[in-house]
């Protein structure tokens, strides 16, 4: 399960439950402007989830797993062009 916060600008959660419609969801509005996105997802899906969450752009921040953070930093570093130095 991811734990996604956006915020919700140009209409970003219609957006996002119209993007995610294939999976189960929970959604909580947190403030005016910032809801919290549950997604239910396989883990064979990983990478097509990632692909999903980073065409949102500064949109939507991942709060949870940690591991899925990491797994999108990786792929930001790729598109950069930055190799790790771990």
């Amino acid at each position: 399960k991811l734990m996604l916060e956006q915020v919700d600008e140009q209409h970003t959660t219609l957006r996002a439950l119209m993007h995610f419609s294939d999976l189960a969801k929970g959604t909580e509005r947190v403030d005016d402007t910032h809801c919290l996105l549950t997604v239910f997802c396989d883990k064979n899906d990983e990478t097509e989830m990632v692909y999903r969450v980073l065409s949102f752009g500064p949109t939507m921040k991942v709060r949870e797993p940690e591991c899925f953070v990491k797994l999108l930093k990786e792929r930001l570093k790729e598109q950069l062009g930055i190799r790790s130095t771990n």
